[in-house]
């Protein structure tokens, strides 16, 4: 059963790849390096770990920008108020998580006191990904999200 939708993973994998090309990453990837790097935690699980996180504190820095047709976009399919982004990006890791466990930093082998180190790094070695964030985030931005996450 595991690879009798093969071809559309395949598909979707694609056409992700595309978008991310065309589009650029941000935050989220870039969030992610530190844990991949650090503890061999597979990219695509490093993403996922740091996703909602971001996506709250984007909608929270600029609800009525584009942000906006994505929580309405996941409020619709989620069956829930649009009206609170909080709520709509928790209720969505909850569904995520129903395909992936989503885990405290700290169940990778991080330790409190890389909390500020994977900061630092993350805005020093990835502005390449940092320039296509959809809203400016502060170096303290970086490091509440790994505090949150620890």
């Amino acid at each position: 059963m595991r690879f009798d939708f093969s071809k559309e993973f395949l598909i979707a994998a694609t056409y992700a790849g595309i978008a991310f090309g065309n589009a650029g990453c941000a935050a989220v990837h870039a969030l992610a390096y530190s844990i991949g790097g650090a503890f061999h935690v597979p990219h695509g699980e490093a993403n996922y770990q740091f996703f909602t996180a971001v996506m709250k504190l984007y909608a929270a820095k600029e609800p009525d920008g584009k942000i906006k047709q994505l929580t309405e976009l996941l409020a619709g399919v989620l069956g829930i108020d649009a009206g609170d982004a909080d709520a709509v990006y928790e209720a969505f890791d909850a569904f995520l998580g129903k395909l992936i466990a989503k885990k405290p930093l700290r169940e990778y082998g991080m330790t409190e006191e890389q909390i500020d180190s994977f900061a630092v790094s993350t805005v020093e070695n990835q502005q390449r990904l940092l320039g296509n964030n959809y809203v400016f985030l502060e170096d303290s931005e970086y490091r509440q999200i790994f505090a949150e996450l620890y």
